[in-house]
């Protein structure tokens, strides 16, 4: 990518952010600013939720991610999306959430997150 160049975009947000109430919305926005698709999921712990994530991702391939919400809860949200991308700070200890050995066969995205403010996101 050259520089001045854009790059698309997949934008997340947990809204309000309450886990029992608020969808996750995904917003893919291509090159020139157009966005392309958008979807919503319940959460990010069901298999049937992460595959529709997963499968985004690879038919659209974004260059980042960029992710948003209105309280604390967005760390909870950034830290579920880079846990299942398999990024660096997906693994606590070799241990998932339950305290299980972490699989070795998870499928790994190399896309940059960052956070940013909700209207933008």
């Amino acid at each position: 990518m050259k520089l001045g160049e854009t790059e698309s975009v997949l934008a997340i947000s947990w809204g309000k952010g309450d886990p029992h109430k608020d969808a996750i919305t995904l917003v893919f926005v291509d090159e020139a600013g157009r966005m392309r698709e958008h979807t919503k999921i319940d959460n990010l712990h069901d298999n049937e939720m992460v595959d529709e994530f997963f499968d985004l991702i690879r038919r659209r391939k974004p260059h980042v991610i960029v992710i948003g919400g209105f309280t604390v809860a967005t760390l909870k949200l950034s830290f579920l999306v880079k846990k299942r991308l398999g990024g660096p700070d997906s693994q606590l200890g070799g241990q998932n959430e339950w305290g299980m050995p972490s699989s070795t066969n998870v499928q790994s995205f190399i896309i940059p997150i960052t956070y940013v403010r909700d209207d933008i996101a």
